[in-house]
């Protein structure tokens, strides 16, 4: 890799993660409070559906710089920023109200079983997921994008159907309170 590809590269990454960090550090309590961690993950699941599905389209031309953002060649730029930014918003949103609901709805002397098999599922999609995506990009650098896209979509469709119309869609204050 070229050292200004991959100081292109850096600054994406550091993009994302300063957008995550903000979004898990400033408005995901007011927004726990305010929808509910069901309506939440179901929102952040299709955040991050929608953000994927475009990401290998979008290319931009030239190096990352204020130059080039602020220049004729900034468009496309712009276009990834933006879905970077719903990617790192998608998914900062996604984890901790997942772990919230589980804690509600697990009682107390299971819960550390629970939120442990549930961190195990996601360290075994960390490993599988990269797997799969891989043999995906061999057959075409758009189709991991394109499938996790498809999976976090429908996700959030089974996450809306299930979690925020379903019977019990929303938690009773008396177990928030006898949890608290």
């Amino acid at each position: 890799m070229k050292p200004e590809a991959a100081a292109t590269a850096g600054t994406l990454f550091m993009f994302c993660g300063i957008v995550g960090a903000f979004v898990q550090g400033g408005p995901i309590g007011r927004l726990v409070k305010s929808i509910g961690e069901r309506r939440l993950i179901m929102i952040s699941l299709l955040l991050t559906g929608i953000s994927l599905a475009p990401l290998p389209f979008i290319h931009g031309q030239g190096l990352l710089s204020w130059g080039t953002l602020f220049g004729g060649l900034g468009g496309p730029w712009w276009e990834l920023l933006a879905v970077l930014a719903l990617l790192s918003i998608g998914s900062g949103l996604t984890r901790p109200p997942l772990f919230g609901l589980l804690s509600v709805l697990t009682p107390a002397h299971e819960q550390g079983a629970t939120i442990g098999i549930a961190q195990s599922a996601g360290s075994l999609s960390r490993i599988a997921g990269p797997m799969f995506a891989g043999g995906f990009f061999q057959a075409h650098p758009a189709l991991p994008y394109l499938v996790c896209s498809a999976i976090s979509i429908v996700t959030g469709l089974m996450a809306w159907q299930y979690l925020c119309r379903g019977a019990g869609a929303e938690v009773p204050a008396q177990m928030r309170q006898a949890d608290a």
